[in-house]
């Protein structure tokens, strides 16, 4: 699909803003609501059923949820040539990652934390697990609102029917080590990679990334978790929870990795606690 040949009824395409190996995504105006939207159009088609279900699966499940830091999905289709298309909120405050080249103050990066954390944990309320958490995924709207996006392949978790997730899925720099072997995921999974980005956030870099996919996937399997340096060693007992290999030794939710969080500010005077922040 080329920026030229998209055609949607009732939208306008103003322009290409992205083009992936999936899919491409286009700055649209919806006519009868008079508002910019973003669409992202798949480059395979409802003739791929495979592609299809999960196209589906991703569609109903995003549009199901409403919360202030999760992207809003608007509508989807498919387009006269049998491609498949979501239309979704137009961010346009940038991403993390941009972000974090420019440079992060240690209170932005609690806010992106704590954001974060409340957005999942709304989702795991909803059984879903997102399982890919990754600077990339987080949005900024143009008011500061941090916004998680990009669940293309997010999926519903049962406790007692897990299922297996392969090791391509995901960003090998962030994925958990349960995710890089392959093995059944539940919320414990994003509650590891936020506990990445909040670690690259405060450090500056990736300790986990190395220069092969194998090695990235290995160094979460083997790497003892980094030890913070100065003030910011207050937060290793939250790394360490969050970033514990086993999931046995991780948080359960993240509504315990809130409440650490919480008790540390308020051990902390010179950082504002959960309460006064949101005040």
């Amino acid at each position: 699909m080329t920026e030229f040949d998209l055609s949607i009824p009732g939208y306008r395409i103003e322009r290409l803003l992205a083009k992936g190996g999936m899919a491409n995504v286009y700055l649209a105006h919806h006519l009868d609501m008079d508002r910019e939207v973003a669409i992202k159009a798949f480059h395979l088609n409802a003739a791929n059923a495979r592609f299809t279900e999960r196209f589906l699966a991703e569609a109903r499940m995003l549009g199901s949820l409403h919360h202030i830091n999760i992207i809003s999905i608007y509508d989807m289709g498919v387009l006269d040539n049998g491609g498949l298309y979501i239309t979704m909120e137009y961010v346009q405050g940038g991403d993390l990652e941009k972000l974090q080249k420019e440079g992060l103050a240690e209170n932005q990066a609690l806010n992106v934390l704590i954001e974060m954390a409340f957005a999942l944990q709304f989702l795991h309320n909803n059984n879903m697990i997102h399982c890919d958490i990754k600077p990339a995924n987080i949005l900024f709207r143009r008011d500061g609102t941090l916004i998680l996006t990009d669940f293309g392949i997010a999926k519903r978790f049962q406790h007692t029917d897990q299922e297996r997730s392969p090791i391509t899925e995901g960003s090998p720099d962030y994925c958990s080590p349960e995710q890089a072997q392959g093995l059944p995921l539940d919320q414990r999974t994003d509650i590891y990679s936020l506990g990445v980005v909040f670690l690259k956030m405060l450090t500056g870099k990736n300790p986990y990334r190395g220069p092969t996919v194998r090695d990235s996937l290995m160094n979460h399997l083997q790497m003892d978790i980094p030890v913070l340096t100065g003030k910011q060693a207050r937060y290793q007992p939250l790394l360490n929870n969050m970033l514990a290999k086993s999931t046995n030794e991780r948080f359960s939710s993240m509504r315990e990795c809130l409440d650490m969080l919480d008790e540390l500010l308020i051990a902390d005077s010179d950082v504002p606690t959960l309460s006064e922040q949101s005040a």
